[in-house]
């Protein structure tokens, strides 16, 4: 995602702001490869970091949550390895 918005001239926290506001709702069109739940995800996060840019995302870009489905977790979630499992079933040791 990152190269994509960088091919988009987005190098910058600030910038991707600024793009979203320039182009509204539909900002995520022009770049390759983003879908609208991708880029409801971006605009979300950057709505919690809107105090830290020092910059707002006007309202008319879309970051709601769709089916009730948050877009970003609000803990953080650890991933541990997987466990190995054989042909009689899970392997404890």
């Amino acid at each position: 995602m990152a190269r994509r918005l960088k091919g988009e001239g987005i190098a910058t926290l600030g910038e991707p702001v600024a793009f979203c506001n320039r182009r509204g709702g539909r900002w995520w069109r022009s770049i390759p490869r983003t879908s609208p739940g991708r880029a409801r995800a971006i605009v979300s996060w950057l709505r919690r970091q809107q105090v830290s840019l020092q910059l707002t995302i006007d309202r008319d870009v879309d970051s709601e949550e769709r089916d009730g489905v948050p877009l970003i977790a609000a803990d953080l979630i650890e991933v541990g390895p997987a466990a190995k499992v054989t042909e009689s079933g899970r392997n404890v040791g």
